[in-house]
């Protein structure tokens, strides 16, 4: 039996010098399971939806599915015009970081059709290619309330397809930054100056919010822990770049098998 996991690089255990060594396969050993683990750095909640969707329809003999989602604000689009095959990086910072996005000789690559993009992200190559299309988008047509609209029916539409193939179903933030983002967009003084137009959002996330358990709420309420948040909180190491080390993938596993999935 199988546990499939997914989320954005700290799923994927961006800069572990061993990816063996991330929380998923820890989580594999508590739960005496095999593990396929489908997250990928940089990961949209859109392209998580769409894999975990996809691997739920393909992948047999799942029997447990976690998903840590990412970043409310990364989109993903194709773009066949942004030609990226001649953009490179150094193949000792591939050797150093593990960065699944890069060949061996540092050529920039894809797994899919698919560009991830976030507002963390226009600066650098090969994003930078399309800086101006997306500034526009981010300041003219992207808020908070579609991140969130969004988020939580991908979340929906996982937990019943696993309801009704029979698997279980966890869930959580890979970061405090979508909660704080969710209470900051339904703030009192937000509610009573956008009135119905924001209520019809509100209304649309409690709907899903509600349906939600324990297991399915991991970060998302102040009684758990965002993956980021427990590094923090015990002061575990975190690698050049910040994401978690390989101690703190081992203790999380051990903080989400404990607490909920045992």
């Amino acid at each position: 039996m199988i546990l499939l996991v997914n989320g954005c690089s700290f799923s994927y255990g961006d800069e572990l010098p061993d990816v063996n060594k991330r929380y998923s396969t820890y989580l594999g050993k508590y739960l005496n399971l095999d593990v396929k683990n489908i997250a990928w750095p940089g990961s949209s909640n859109e392209r998580i939806w769409r894999t975990t969707k996809a691997a739920l329809y393909e992948i047999t003999d799942i029997s447990k599915v976690f998903v840590m989602w990412s970043d409310l604000a990364r989109v993903e689009n194709v773009h066949l015009e942004a030609n990226m095959a001649t953009y490179h990086v150094s193949p000792n910072y591939v050797k150093e970081t593990n960065n699944p996005l890069y060949d061996e000789n540092g050529k920039f690559i894809l797994n899919d059709p698919f560009f991830q993009f976030s507002p963390a992200r226009l600066d650098t190559m090969p994003w930078k290619v399309l800086k101006s299309e997306y500034e526009d988008y981010y300041s003219k047509i992207y808020n908070t309330e579609t991140g969130i609209s969004k988020t939580f029916f991908y979340m929906y539409d996982i937990l019943m397809t696993c309801k009704i193939l029979n698997i279980d179903y966890y869930q959580g933030f890979f970061h405090e930054g979508n909660r704080y983002a969710i209470d900051k967009t339904f703030n009192q003084f937000n509610m009573n100056v956008k009135g119905s137009r924001l209520q019809r959002v509100k209304d649309y996330y409690n709907k899903y919010l509600q349906l939600f358990k324990g297991n399915q709420r991991i970060g998302f309420d102040s009684g758990s822990f965002t993956f980021n948040e427990f590094v923090t909180e015990n002061k575990l190491d975190r690698m050049p770049q910040g994401h978690p080390g390989p101690k703190a993938h081992k203790a999380y596993a051990k903080y989400l098998f404990d607490n909920f999935m045992r």
